[in-house]
């Protein structure tokens, strides 16, 4: 078990390994990753808006019964997801996105999404292994690929226009962690320019902790916020 902390720049610091015997039965979450007086001495690094991400990645040990197929995409390894990702050695479906063409293991996705299980649950999809998507960019669903395979998205990278698409993404296919991801993102890039945006994207998606920072923004300048050309945009919506 490895549980590290993710800074404002998405990279994992502190980092805790504890190894468990296959015997044991015990449960171990009582093992120091920071101290209070680090914590709070970094706060300026590790907390975004008072909050405190922590990740977590598991190492399975594989069964002796296991095929060398099934091998292939148990977690065996710190990278092994990542890796298949890159490789998408052993993919076993087609999913279509607007004419663009990714492969991907159909036991990952679905183990993911409920929305995506949902789709390839149908008797057309079931039997060809094929899965047509219209409703999301490619650029976007390779986001959503990436976070389902890794539970990661290069958010630095790939700027707020791609981040508001991936969340909008998020909420349709049910990834509550991504979505979170995605909202604590846009707090980042909040202004008053944006507030009253991202308070209408927040209501349409069910995003409370964006819909919270944009209220309490706005709550402190509603007189600046009022003058943008995002709530004249908006403002009869509300």
């Amino acid at each position: 078990l490895k549980l590290s902390i993710i800074n404002k720049k998405g990279e994992k610091v502190h980092l805790r390994e504890i190894k468990v015997p296959k015997s044991s039965n015990e449960t171990f979450w009582c093992f120091p990753l920071i101290d209070k007086k680090e914590l709070w001495s970094k706060s300026n690094e590790l907390l975004l808006n008072g909050s405190l991400t922590i990740f977590c990645e598991i190492q399975f040990v594989i069964p002796k019964k296991c095929t060398s197929h099934q091998k292939e995409i148990i977690f065996n390894s710190k990278n092994n997801l990542e890796e298949l990702f890159q490789s998408m050695k052993f993919s076993d479906v087609t999913i279509d996105v607007r004419g663009q063409m990714f492969r991907a293991h159909k036991d990952i996705t679905i183990s993911k999404s409920k929305v995506l299980a949902a789709r390839f649950d149908h008797p057309i999809e079931k039997m060809l292994d094929y899965l047509e998507v219209t409703d999301i960019e490619p650029d976007v669903f390779l986001e959503i690929l990436r976070f389902i395979y890794s539970g990661q998205v290069p958010f630095t990278q790939i700027g707020e226009k791609k981040t508001i698409g991936l969340l909008i993404a998020a909420d349709k296919y049910r990834l509550e962690s991504l979505k979170y991801q995605c909202e604590t993102q846009l707090v980042g890039v909040m202004s008053i320019e944006n507030c009253a945006y991202f308070l209408s994207l927040a209501d349409c998606h069910g995003a409370f902790h964006l819909k919270q920072n944009a209220l309490e923004l706005f709550r402190r300048f509603p007189t600046q916020v009022m003058a943008t050309d995002a709530w004249k945009n908006l403002h009869p919506i509300f």
